[in-house]
């Protein structure tokens, strides 16, 4: 049993980057430091030489993004699956 929830994990890790990587190169960037290398909004605008508030709309622009990225996948994951019951 844990090593098919850990087949599914890896599955959703895989789905999550595929995603991440449709997106704009600058919010895909900062989304993956902020989730996956865990620095703070300050921490990637000081090293990007921009605003905290142009990292924040970013990010909160690229999660809305994704967000509809994911769905699509889950919605064409969807039908493809209707057609083979």
């Amino acid at each position: 049993m844990a090593a098919l929830e850990s087949e599914k994990q890896k599955l959703t890790n895989e789905e999550l980057y595929k995603a991440i990587s449709l997106l704009p190169e600058l919010q895909a960037k900062r989304i993956y430091a902020l989730y996956f290398q865990d620095l703070t909004m300050t921490q990637i605008a000081k090293i990007e030489g921009v605003s905290v508030k142009a990292v924040s709309l970013s990010v909160e622009k690229g999660l809305t993004n994704l967000e509809k990225i994911l769905k699509t996948q889950f919605l064409a994951f969807l039908w493809i699956f209707a057609g083979d019951v």
